[in-house]
């Protein structure tokens, strides 16, 4: 469930979905709350993947070399003997660890192509 604090300090359900949860919760219900990632940041670091995609030619698929980029990136598991890559949906992360994969991926692409992390943001940044 979502919600959004108003300017008088109330909060609402965000969306349809959030709404319907809230209305199986029964007066002066106590729930505990944690600051959703922000949507923004999600599509940024898809687009910073896809800008490293763009600029190789080993993968011809891109969720192969996502999941690549991540563990490269050190944003990994380590199960029985295998490396996974890590989830970065927003029911697996919050928002300040997702803002150290946002920069240790932006680091493996700086690296990988050759290039500033800071060259690399700026590009990004034309989008958002």
């Amino acid at each position: 469930m979502y919600l959004t604090k108003t300017k008088y300090g109330h909060w609402i359900p965000s969306d349809e979905e959030s709404y319907t949860a809230s209305r199986s919760v029964k007066t002066g219900t106590e729930v505990e709350a944690t600051i959703a990632r922000n949507p923004e940041h999600h599509r940024k670091i898809m687009a910073l993947i896809t800008l490293g995609f763009n600029n190789q030619d080993k993968f011809k698929n891109f969720d192969m070399y996502r999941y690549e980029l991540m563990i490269r990136s050190g944003f990994f598991i380590e199960e029985c003997g295998k490396i996974h890559a890590e989830s970065i949906s927003f029911k697996n992360m919050g928002q300040e660890r997702f803002n150290k994969v946002y920069t240790l991926v932006l680091d493996r692409l700086a690296h990988d192509m050759e290039s500033k992390p800071e060259t690399i943001q700026n590009e990004i940044e034309k989008f958002y």
